[in-house]
């Protein structure tokens, strides 16, 4: 081997050494997308996996409740003589084992088992719903941190400016004849100051926005349950530096979905917590096919075998079998199970109550959006079309007219501030857009459509 290669060979494993010892560190100075900033939320939420396995735990209670009952194993010695406890003395004493099996009221093994199932087929509607609630969040604070970075780099580029009005005033008050421009220099000292306190509070929400994000980004062991070594420090990611631009996820129209109620009820019918729902009322209406099994009788088998021992002067005593059925009659607890059935029907038409609730509020949500939308939309039109380029061409007048000896210093200054508030409340109306659009797209999240089962 030459010695480049050796070189290189050296050179390649320490590289590999270095990301495997420390791989926490290229994540940390790799931006942090809005993208990869959902897809590390969505693998690091406990949520998603515990419901997962609350989702097998009822899958396999299911498969259990469809079973019948453990027969029963009884061994007994019956009539055994106290003065001797010879087996031999008395024509009843009889060694005796028997086997029963209780079999449940009607259906209620299938509706159990029925029960169980639907139950359990809500966990990924669940998880659907789950999932577009991190998606919305992490955006929402991703887009802080973001607006709160963007804020901060804004100001830092536009600080050489105010550093220049100072410099301008000083060079003004130094060429003029008297002391009337000193004042000139306090409020572009005043402005400077002011800016970098505007800079440091944007470095405090920055950190802030990112602590907040960071609560959703902490891994965890799927094994142990517990909190990764290796935890990533947000606080010392940064966000990539462009803002995405959400889209609506429909292809229906935004507005002809909001002004047609018909339409937009049968759409949010799909969104996954009312098909969670749904399957939470066809659940209770196994609970009412269940009260109605109470009404039927539960079924005992029994069979028996004795054996007698020999007389004690040698004769054969017959060994004793025994074959029973038993049934318990609901006759004496009507009032019982009646009660029961009107509780279970109860029950029942309050889920009907609760899926209409989440109807009016995922209307109302979406409708609330759609308007807040178009407004934010006109708002930014308006900035992008005049206000930025009406403060832009003020803070040029006003600079072009005091470096003339023909304007007042204060303009100057407001101009500037005037400026870089449009270029600030610009980036926000930007930030706050597309916020609206990740806030409207939970309501917009489709699942599966539930299967309507026979109600009993």
């Amino acid at each position: 081997m030459t010695a480049i290669s050796r070189t290189k060979t050296v050179g390649l494993l320490c590289s590999l050494l270095t990301s495997l010892l420390c791989p926490a560190t290229a994540q940390e100075t790799t931006p942090l997308s809005l993208d990869n900033a959902v897809v590390e939320a969505l693998a690091n939420d406990p949520w998603l996996q515990s419901n997962r396995l609350q989702q097998n735990a009822t899958e396999s209670r299911s498969i259990a409740a469809d079973a019948l009952p453990d027969p029963t194993l009884t061994f007994a010695m019956m009539n055994l003589p106290v003065d001797s406890f010879s087996p031999g003395q008395e024509n009843m004493t009889q060694a005796q084992v028997g086997l029963s099996q209780a079999f449940p009221r009607g259906d209620s093994r299938l509706l159990n088992r029925q029960k169980l199932a639907i139950q359990a087929a809500m966990g990924p509607h669940e998880r659907a719903n789950r999932r577009a609630i991190i998606e919305r969040e992490v955006t929402l604070l991703w887009l802080d941190a973001y607006q709160a970075q963007a804020t901060h780099r804004l100001l830092l580029r536009n600080q050489s400016l105010f550093e220049k009005m100072r410099e301008i005033a000083q060079s003004m008050y130094t060429s003029a004849a008297g002391g009337a421009l000193q004042q000139d220099i306090v409020r572009a000292e005043l402005a400077l100051m002011r800016y970098d306190d505007r800079i440091t509070v944007q470095a405090q929400k920055m950190d802030a926005a990112l602590a907040a994000l960071g609560e959703w980004l902490v891994g965890y062991d799927k094994d142990t349950l517990r909190l990764s070594g290796a935890a990533i420090k947000i606080s010392t990611r940064k966000l990539t530096h462009t803002l995405p631009t959400l889209q609506a996820n429909t292809s229906v129209s935004l507005p002809v979905l909001a002004n047609n109620t018909e339409m937009l009820v049968n759409y949010l019918m799909m969104h996954p917590t009312v098909q969670a729902i749904e399957l939470a009322y066809q659940a209770s209406q196994k609970d009412v096919a269940l009260a109605k099994q109470q009404y039927k009788p539960q079924w005992k088998v029994s069979a028996s075998y004795g054996w007698r021992d020999d007389t004690p002067a040698g004769t054969n005593r017959a060994d004793l079998a025994s074959v029973g059925l038993s049934v318990d009659l609901p006759l004496f607890s009507r009032h019982r199970q009646d009660h029961n059935l009107d509780a279970s029907i109860y029950a029942s038409e309050a889920v009907k109550t609760r899926k209409l609730l989440t109807l009016k509020s995922l209307m109302a949500g979406f409708q609330n959006q759609v308007v807040q939308l178009q407004h934010i939309s006109q708002r930014q039109n308006l900035y992008t079309d005049n206000i930025l380029e009406q403060a832009d061409m003020q803070a040029e007048t006003a600079m072009t007219a005091y470096t003339n000896d023909n304007g007042d210093f204060a303009e100057v200054v407001q101009a500037q501030i005037d400026k870089l508030e449009a270029e600030i409340t610009a980036l926000s109306i930007q930030v706050e857009k597309q916020k609206q659009l990740a806030r409207l797209n939970y309501f917009l999240v489709q699942s599966e459509p539930v299967r309507s089962t026979r109600r009993d």
